[in-house]
């Protein structure tokens, strides 16, 4: 295990410190990312059973040099991912060890930033196939964001009602105000009535307040006032929000689109603090999947010489709160994390 880094260490020894993301092509079994640089260590919280698994599948060829995504590409990397997290023996049965033909299912995408980084429209189109494939019926099948411009900016068609799968923003389908910890507000019906099993599609970003937006930042899109939960560094109302029962009961599955990624700016987009990391993740586990993004973004960090997070003041604090509340781990020891390196 990767002992926890001082910030002197992490500054001369970056490539080292992070997640080992070079290698050879097939499957590479990789060390626990390495502990934040912070001030002070993460809380020693493990899963409720074993260890918490997060995927990374990455592959070269994924985007050209104009950012488009190679469908086939990314096909292959969803279902190689599955196949590693779920350890069935087909896509279809990793696909059914997280779903049900006679379930509702919702995706939350993120389409804040606009087209250019939000969740790609062909990673929500192939799950939907997935999902299509287990025998659910498309109207069954809720894509949801906060309003219906950040459906397009996922490259979506706004569908509320008619046949077929649904691409919608919440547009005031509010259910009733609800207190759990520091959070207060309403989810939207979509969540607590509408489905029965949640699939999160993040995207790997910095977050000028949060630190980092990924699996659990996302759900800020499933209730009403995001804006009064931003102080602390959304610290602890992000998790107090993930803990409510029906995001954290329904919560299935996570792949997080990390072909195109920001280090700085987000969660708006700015070309210049924007790279190919060319990745999907995968979990079943928020908050050990939130830890390693974090550990991904603090390495580009240093790769192009701008501070930690936490020196900047915006330490993703929210993280280690969340696996106080038992929602998951960010102590490396539990956390195995898996990179496969398809070319």
């Amino acid at each position: 295990m990767s002992e926890r880094l001082n910030r002197r260490e992490f500054l001369k020894g970056a490539a080292v410190a992070g997640l080992g993301l070079l290698g050879g092509c097939g499957k590479k079994p990789a060390p626990p990312p390495a502990a934040p640089v912070s001030e002070v260590s993460p809380p020693s919280v493990p899963p409720p059973t074993g260890k918490s698994q997060v995927v990374i599948v990455r592959h070269s060829g994924v985007q050209d040099e104009q950012r488009r995504l190679d469908r086939a590409v990314l096909e292959k990397m969803l279902d190689e991912g599955m196949l590693e997290l779920s350890g069935e023996s087909s896509v279809q049965r990793a696909w059914e060890k997280y779903f049900s033909s006679d379930e509702r299912v919702g995706l939350k995408p993120n389409g804040i930033a606009g087209p250019a980084l939000s969740t790609a429209t062909a990673l929500i189109e192939i799950c939907i196939e997935r999902l299509l494939g287990l025998g659910l019926k498309a109207e069954n099948i809720i894509v949801w964001e906060q309003d219906d411009n950040r459906i397009r900016n996922c490259g979506l068609q706004v569908n509320l009602s008619g046949p077929g799968v649904r691409r919608r923003g919440i547009n005031g389908d509010w259910d009733e105000v609800v207190q759990l910890g520091s959070f207060r507000g309403r989810l939207t019906k979509i969540v607590t009535q509408r489905v029965d099993a949640i699939l999160n599609l993040p995207i790997l970003k910095d977050h000028n307040i949060a630190g980092i937006t990924l699996a659990l930042k996302n759900h800020y899109g499933t209730h009403d006032n995001p804006a009064a939960h931003h102080p602390n560094n959304c610290d602890p109302y992000c998790a107090d929000l993930n803990a409510l029962p029906a995001i954290k009961d329904k919560t299935r599955l996570i792949i997080a689109d990390a072909t195109r990624a920001a280090y700085e700016g987000g969660p708006s987009f700015h070309p210049q603090h924007v790279w190919a990391y060319n990745g999907l993740m995968f979990a079943t586990d928020p908050v050990a999947l939130d830890y390693t993004g974090w550990q991904i973004i603090e390495k580009k960090r240093a790769e192009v010489g701008r501070p930690p997070l936490t020196r900047v003041g915006r330490p993703p604090k929210y993280i280690a709160s969340a696996a106080a509340r038992r929602l998951g781990t960010n102590d490396p020891k539990y956390i195995e994390l898996i990179e496969r390196d398809l070319a």
